[in-house]
């Protein structure tokens, strides 16, 4: 349901110039990457082989970029879809919510759009 992945976010303002979206892009897959997605005008999300982020992470840096956030985290391999019922998926937001609040928990992962 689940897979590991290593994420990392990248600024179009780098340390040294500011990257049009398409240049940047072009610099990302330079590096051995699985997607890049668009996150806004400024920032780019960069996916990648768990056990290659911190290589990829380095060469992004030493490149010229800026990372502004990395982690290895659980991704979906599929998202829920379905849940078209309002009050079904408040529930669930709610109940992930929730779970999110405990003290004992870390991260809760789903798959809901």
């Amino acid at each position: 349901m689940f897979e590991k992945k290593g994420l990392m976010l990248v600024s179009r303002k780098a340390q040294s110039q500011a990257f049009t979206q398409d240049s940047l892009m072009e610099k990302l897959l330079e590096y051995d990457l699985e997607d890049v997605n668009v996150v806004d005008e400024d920032l780019l999300e960069v996916v990648c082989d768990p056990s290659k982020m911190l290589a990829v992470k380095r060469q992004a840096e030493a490149g010229g970029l800026k990372i502004s956030e990395s982690e290895i985290t659980s991704v979906p391999k599929t998202m829920a879809a379905g849940l078209e019922d309002t009050e079904t998926l408040q529930l669930v937001e709610d109940l992930v919510s929730h779970l999110d609040n405990l003290e004992d928990v870390v991260r809760v992962h789903t798959n809901l759009p």
